[in-house]
């Protein structure tokens, strides 16, 4: 397990998968980029480093 300030990368991943579903798409190409991201998050690759 991952730790990244005092969160595991799942907890992390689901941070940002959080915020990311806030987003309120103005047309098809973001809500596609949206359902990218969350897919991405999904997959449990490593979204950042330090």
């Amino acid at each position: 397990m991952t730790i990244f300030l005092g969160l595991s990368t799942a907890k992390s991943h689901s941070n940002i998968e959080r915020i990311i579903r806030k987003i309120s798409p103005l047309d098809d190409l973001e809500a596609q980029h949206v359902n990218d991201t969350l897919h991405w998050i999904q997959s449990g690759v490593p979204i950042y480093r330090l």
